[in-house]
């Protein structure tokens, strides 16, 4: 299986793609035009000129980092294609972070060993609370 794995800018279609595939929701394609401008790095795995696979970072590029939406294909998982994503924003990371910068995520239900194996640790714990978040519900 020939994987590329590009950088940059990624696709809005491509985005919505990936997102709706794995049954996540999606947004209207200006409100991912959006926030893809405002994500600080993007990796989009791709087979035959199909996304098959993606994960970006988002943050303020120095102190605080978060990996955001690691998606592959159901039919993909399993073959190192998650594993590469996230080399590739571990490596930007890397290259940008300071000591004590931190890298956050939230791991989809039963992921949390994948995300194990680059390092992160499940909350709560004995020193770390619960991760938290809230949906903005507006009337469209």
């Amino acid at each position: 299986m020939n994987v590329e794995f590009r950088t940059g800018k990624m696709d809005a279609a491509d985005y919505h793609f990936l997102r709706t595939a794995v049954g996540w929701s999606s947004y209207a394609t200006q409100e991912i035009e959006q926030g893809l401008e405002n994500t600080l790095f993007t990796v989009t795995a791709f087979l035959e000129n199909k996304a098959i696979g993606m994960g970006r970072v988002v943050g303020d590029g120095k102190l605080v980092f978060y990996i955001q939406d690691v998606i592959v294909l159901p039919e993909f998982q399993n073959k190192g294609i998650g594993k590469r994503i996230m080399e590739e924003l571990l490596k930007y990371i890397d290259a940008r972070s300071v000591n004590n910068s931190v890298i956050g995520l939230m791991s989809a239900v039963g992921k949390d060993g994948f995300y194990e194996k680059f390092g992160f640790v499940r909350r709560p714990n004995e020193r770390m609370g619960s991760g938290m978040n809230i949906w903005v519900a507006k009337n469209r």
